[in-house]
């Protein structure tokens, strides 16, 4: 549960940060999205987008294919809670230009998400492996 719950923590901060980021860049031409319950709302999307998000590194996926269609079917939640969200919050009108903006928008954070994720990732193998040939590389050298 823990474990879980540290997942949930951790994609929430980075969607949240990767959507401020979004909104910071798609503000200056929308500025009748101004409300003083916008910082409400972008915190309830990060938290309904994060959900999904939690599940995934948990599923059990043996095949690339399983994967790719896994991370398709994820992105299409998102994008789901997401356009639902911004037409319920008012942010903007159905259409294809807006509709488009946000597919953009969240393979921004997709992308950011997952970069951040690689990062962090690689970092760690790293630190693991040069643990591990201090600890092995001096047995090995002993023998």
């Amino acid at each position: 549960m823990k474990k879980i719950f540290l997942t949930f923590v951790n994609y929430f901060t980075l969607i949240l940060s990767a959507t401020v980021i979004v909104v910071a860049v798609f503000l200056p031409h929308n500025r009748n999205i101004l409300s003083e319950n916008i910082l409400w709302q972008i915190i309830l999307a990060a938290v309904l987008t994060s959900i999904p998000s939690t599940v995934l590194p948990f599923l059990e996926l043996r095949t690339s294919r399983a994967v790719a269609v896994c991370w398709t079917v994820h992105f299409m939640i998102v994008y789901i809670i997401t356009a639902t969200l911004l037409k319920t919050f008012g942010w903007f009108e159905l259409s294809f230009k807006n509709l488009a903006l946000t597919f953009l928008a969240i393979a921004f954070i997709f992308f950011f998400t997952a970069g951040m994720h690689y990062y962090a990732d690689k970092k760690n193998t790293s630190l693991i492996n040069n643990e591990l040939q201090k600890r092995f590389g001096k047995d090995s050298d002993e023998k």
